[in-house]
């Protein structure tokens, strides 16, 4: 068995290196892939030229995307062959030369709406204008004006053709339109994930999409995948057992088991779990013969997959907020808390300790001698100095306590719950441990300490000020030791 699984491996290996090295190759895949999506969408169509959903405009628009202009000829035989093939399976009496002329026309008038459509979202993207939330209703917003220019576009070329009359434009280009966005949303970014594949040097930056791909990939995505499945069959199952069209509205409840996926998947498997979810309901669709209600079920594939791929923008809004955050609370040079912080969470513990009658005690220090050091080593190393006292001074500290950067070389440590007595052993313990470093390899760090506790009418002003009065008298004492 593992000789079959490794050697069946090396082929699809083998085939991939194959296509990714020969045009011709690549080529002719894309013709056949694109051409099999095409019949793919034929079967599920209710009427002429409208589908429940169209596959190869998502597979155009993610072509375009990724591959650029290189992919238009490939695109323009594509649009011919699928034009000659619609001739014979509707049977309708044209040659083989109005044939092809009608697939020319038909090319140009699919090709050029998608091209405008990615040529934008990818100068948006590659200039990094916006960031994968904005991205995302870029995509959203370009799908479905691009969508709604080719479907008139197309049907006044099938007009000009004289492969369809002119009265029947009204009739056609709402569900040509909802179906051919049902494709572009909810195929297109699974078909931007395989030809990035098949594509390696992609047109379109992916941004964000690459440094969360790793997210959330859990060992249960295809039992998911089975749940959403018969749910969906389920819920429309009821919509063939019960012919009031209300019931055919119960396929929106989809969004639960769909929003559940994109929670706790990677981005290539909610698209892939929102391109299974427009499948199987055009598929349904046709097999439960629910064709009168279409149009709901058109824009209920484009409304999942758009609520899908919105949640693709909130761990990069966690990222953004946490980065924030931590820039916020902390300061960048030695990693304990920055000043704001720091004044912020003391503020908080003065009250609480008011309010509760429970000790608080602060301890400010700061470097001895640091002039000296930024004066005969230089900055750089003043900073790591700075650095390695901080860090020095965090081993000692409780959970509770806070050690913040005050400005420049001076520290505070906020210590709830802790009296005077236990503050100043605290400041002692730090002193001593500092003062076991050796910097720069001959020269030697001290910390003088200034250490206060809380009293009944104290704010935090009072209290730090009564510390960093304790902290001169110990500069004044010869540095290199605690007072309060």
């Amino acid at each position: 068995m593992n000789v079959v699984v490794t050697g069946l491996s090396a082929l699809g290996h083998s085939l991939t290196k194959s296509i990714k090295q020969r045009a011709w190759v690549q080529s002719l895949v894309f013709v056949v892939a694109w051409l099999g999506v095409w019949f793919l969408a034929y079967v599920v169509e209710y009427v002429n030229h409208a589908s429940v959903w169209f596959p190869p405009a998502g597979l155009t628009f993610a072509a375009l995307l990724v591959v650029g202009v290189r992919i238009v000829p490939a695109l323009v035989v594509c649009g011919i062959i699928s034009t000659i093939w619609a001739g014979f399976l509707y049977h309708l009496d044209r040659t083989i030369p109005e044939l092809f002329i009608a697939g020319m026309v038909f090319s140009i008038t699919h090709i050029i709406p998608y091209f405008i459509a990615t040529y934008i979202l990818k100068r948006l993207a590659n200039h990094r204008v916006s960031q994968l939330p904005a991205l995302v209703l870029i995509f959203l917003i370009v799908a479905v004006i691009s969508t709604l220019v080719a479907t008139f576009s197309i049907l006044y070329g099938l007009v000009f053709t004289g492969l369809m009359s002119y009265s029947d434009i009204v009739a056609a280009w709402m569900p040509f339109w909802v179906g051919d966005m049902a494709g572009v949303i909810a195929m297109g970014p699974v078909f931007v994930a395989i030809l990035s594949r098949v594509y390696p040097q992609s047109q379109f930056w992916i941004g964000e999409l690459r440094d969360i791909s790793d997210i959330n990939q859990s060992d249960r995505f295809a039992a998911k995948l089975l749940i959403c499945c018969v749910l969906l069959t389920a819920v429309m199952l009821v919509a063939y057992r019960y012919t009031v069209p209300e019931t055919n509205f119960a396929i929106f409840v989809m969004l639960i088991p769909v929003m559940w996926i994109s929670y706790t998947e990677s981005p290539v498997r909610i698209a892939i779990s929102v391109a299974l979810f427009s499948f199987c309901v055009a598929f349904l669709v046709n097999l439960f013969g629910l064709m009168d209600h279409v149009i709901v079920y058109q824009f209920a594939i484009c409304i999942v997959a758009a609520s899908a791929f919105f949640y693709l923008s909130i761990p990069s809004l966690l990222a953004n907020n946490q980065i924030l955050r931590h820039r916020a609370f902390t300061d960048n040079l030695t990693g304990v808390a920055s000043r704001d912080h720091l004044v912020h969470q003391a503020q908080f513990e003065v009250m609480k300790s008011h309010t509760e009658r429970s000790s608080l005690a602060l301890i400010v220090f700061d470097l001895d001698n640091f002039k000296s050091i930024n004066d005969a080593l230089g900055h750089v190393e003043g900073d790591k100095a700075l650095t390695h006292i901080s860090q020095t001074a965090r081993l000692k500290l409780r959970k509770t306590d806070l050690l913040g950067r005050y400005g420049g070389d001076e520290f505070v440590i906020l210590m709830p719950d802790s009296t005077l007595e236990e503050a100043v052993q605290k400041a002692e313990r730090i002193r001593q441990e500092i003062q076991k470093l050796t910097f720069n390899q001959s020269w030697q760090l001290s910390c003088s300490f200034g250490v206060s506790e809380l009293y009944d009418r104290d704010d935090f002003i009072t209290l730090f000020k009564r510390a960093d009065k304790a902290l001169y008298k110990a500069k004044r004492e010869g540095r290199n030791r605690v007072c309060y």
